[in-house]
């Protein structure tokens, strides 16, 4: 056992930890937040981060969406070169932006909340970290903590943490009064579910069997893998997508599935190994199509579907087809989803990094935390 593995197997006690807090903070510190943004006139919400810290915010992204918020999700990079008006101080004066970094030092975090807090009409911002003594920490208007614990590899745990702190802010933003006792069980049944998987529970059995028959048939020398989703599961298959390169070392692409069927179609072979994502109610119809198009009109080689849809719902052709592997889990919340998704697709490359002699989560050219520019 590696220090990645003992990282990802201590998710679901770092997922406790997060929820303590929030259940901790919640009345004061969320409420904190809702107040400020009423008594700022906030009109807009704009949510930055760098790698995991970035793909996280598809989760509040989708729910304020949803409910007609005027928000959007853009890399601090990118914000930090060309999302600041040069010309127009006044520009975020009704904007509450959220910055979210694990280590909150990160190059691009650090010089954009410089850049924003030198606006004459300096605007509201949140500071999303697992460090309290960071610059993100010490320099934003309002605070929130993941409790993760330390991380030292490739992200994961701190990864699912902010998925979670940032579910809740997005409730707490949305809702006038948010049932936590619903809301908590359903996130400990979550928890659980993360910790038996890696105590190998019996009861998860047909899982840890699909993840074997995954790897098996996907194989260790495959040099790309394509994840497609819809959703709050962009998170994953961007994640998924960052972790394959990180700890496996071969090219991967994420993409939704509507953008992949605009050209990315095209690239597929017989040899095409494809990963889908589904975790809403209201997506499964349009996913079961897609699926069957790669059966009856186009070509793959291997193709790993993860689904809150129920088994013996998924169309049979679908089912019983050899080249497809498929685990159904039994979550219906799926801005929650992605927490689940990311840590069976964790065990996944963790094996296949295993099978190509590589050391899982140990860096090559780059390191933990990226200072400067």
């Amino acid at each position: 056992m590696n220090l990645f593995f003992e990282e990802i197997s201590s998710q679901g006690m770092a997922l406790k930890r997060t929820l303590d807090y929030i259940k901790d903070k919640f009345e004061n510190l969320f409420g904190q937040i809702k107040i400020l943004i009423k008594d700022r006139k906030i009109s807009k919400l704009i949510f930055t981060g760098m790698g995991s810290s970035f793909f996280c915010n598809y989760v509040p992204l989708y729910m304020l969406k949803q409910v007609g918020f005027d928000v959007e999700m853009i890399d601090a990079g990118e914000f930090l070169f060309h999302g600041v008006p040069e010309n127009n101080e006044l520009a975020f004066e009704t904007t509450c932006i959220i910055l979210v970094s694990q280590s909150g030092e990160s190059g691009e975090i650090v010089e954009l909340l410089q850049k924003l807090n030198m606006l004459r009409s300096k605007p509201m911002t949140i500071g999303i970290t697992n460090t309290p003594k960071s610059y993100l920490a010490n320099h934003s208007t309002m605070q929130l903590y993941l409790n993760a614990g330390k991380e030292e590899t490739v992200t994961s745990k701190t990864y699912v943490c902010s998925i979670l702190i940032l579910y809740f802010l997005a409730k707490s933003i949305i809702t006038q009064n948010i049932s936590m006792v619903s809301e908590i069980k359903e996130i400990e049944q979550i928890i659980d579910f993360v910790s038996k998987l890696f105590q190998f529970d019996q009861s998860l059995e047909r899982i840890m069997q699909t993840l074997q028959n995954v790897n098996k048939n996907f194989g260790s020398d495959y040099k790309f893998v394509q994840i497609l989703a819809r959703g709050p599961s962009l998170s994953t298959a961007h994640q998924a997508a960052l972790n394959f390169k990180e700890i496996v070392k071969i090219n991967s692409e994420a993409s939704s599935i509507s953008t992949f069927r605009h050209g990315g179609i095209e690239s597929l072979t017989e040899l095409s190994k494809i990963i889908i994502l589904s975790s809403s109610d209201k997506d499964h119809i349009l996913d079961n199509r897609f699926i069957r198009n790669f059966i009856e009109k186009w070509s793959f080689g291997t193709l790993f579907y993860i689904t809150s849809q129920k088994f013996k719902s998924i169309d049979e052709e679908i089912r019983t087809n050899p080249k497809i592997f498929i685990i159904s889990y039994d979550f219906k919340n799926h801005f929650l989803a992605p927490i689940v998704e990311i840590i069976i697709l964790q065990l996944m490359i963790y094996n296949t990094a295993l099978k190509r002699e590589i050391t899982p989560g140990l860096f090559r050219f780059t390191q933990k935390i990226t200072r400067g520019l």
